[in-house]
């Protein structure tokens, strides 16, 4: 996976072309489905994690006790799903064999008619998206950064598979639970005042507020592509449909705050820019 993740580097066509070529025959099911375990594995991870994220939610600890249980789940996130792990390998690399738009890759990612079996690669990664989602609060809350790297690279891998756009990938993606997941995400992903403690995370330069921002912007990024030159006007009253329009609006109105566009409340802004 490293070897290929290497040579794919910057989205080399030819590259893409010869592993194309490979996954098109009939002998690949077994790529598609080491790919769907490895997904699927780290689904099962991130149960184990929910149940870390409860004793660390209980309030019953010391901060001592805390901070020993949040280093433990970080560890075992680094082995089952963290920035190291065989799943984000994989969604990186699957990433690759499609930038820059490349839809023969993008056709197998969803579907591989040539295969006696077919693995739906698009729907393993809102699967992943989905099951993250309800603990990326609480994660964040204690300033873990790989779980927020995994949503992340999810939503890159999607937003790839659709851009160009594929239109059979959005179909896709719009018949999952993609986008209620992307609804929950904006109603409970609030920025928060920071700790010292939490000003950066470990090892890294950035805090918890900018993994916030960057997992929305993803997310947002794939709706974009789901927009991307569509005919169907049904498709944006569909997605319609999974949207509570006002967290839209208070994200808006809490980064007009946060910019200094106004100083008053949040509510305000659309008051002061003029509706």
């Amino acid at each position: 996976v490293r070897l290929l993740l290497t040579l794919l580097q910057g989205g080399c066509r030819k590259v893409q072309r010869t592993v194309c070529v490979y996954l098109r025959a009939a002998h690949s099911s077994l790529f598609f489905m080491h790919c769907r375990d490895a997904i699927d594995g780290a689904i099962e991870d991130l149960k184990e994690y929910k149940k870390t994220l409860k004793k660390l939610t209980r309030g019953t600890m010391t901060a001592d006790e805390q901070h020993q249980d949040a280093e433990g789940a970080e560890e075992g996130l680094h082995r089952g799903f963290g920035r190291h792990s065989l799943v984000m390998l994989v969604m990186r690399m699957l990433q690759l064999t499609m930038e820059g738009q490349y839809s023969p890759m993008q056709d197998l990612f969803s579907s591989q008619p040539s295969n006696t079996a077919s693995y739906d690669l698009l729907t393993k990664c809102v699967e992943v998206v989905e099951a993250a989602q309800p603990l990326l609060a609480d994660s964040l809350s204690f300033n873990d950064a790989d779980l927020a790297g995994l949503t992340l690279q999810a939503c890159e891998t999607i937003s790839e598979s659709i851009q160009g756009p594929n239109r059979g990938n959005s179909k896709v993606l719009l018949a999952t639970n993609f986008l209620a997941a992307v609804n929950r995400s904006f109603s409970s992903l609030r920025y928060i005042p920071l700790t010292v403690q939490q000003k950066a995370i470990r090892g890294w330069d950035f805090t918890s507020n900018d993994l916030r921002c960057w997992i929305k912007t993803s997310m947002l990024a794939c709706c974009l592509a789901m927009l991307e030159a569509v005919q169907d006007p049904k498709q944006p009253v569909q997605m319609l449909e999974f949207f509570e329009l006002h967290n839209i609006s208070d994200e808006m109105a809490a980064n007009g705050v946060l910019l200094g566009l106004v100083d008053a409340n949040p509510q305000d802004f659309f008051a002061q820019r003029g509706g």
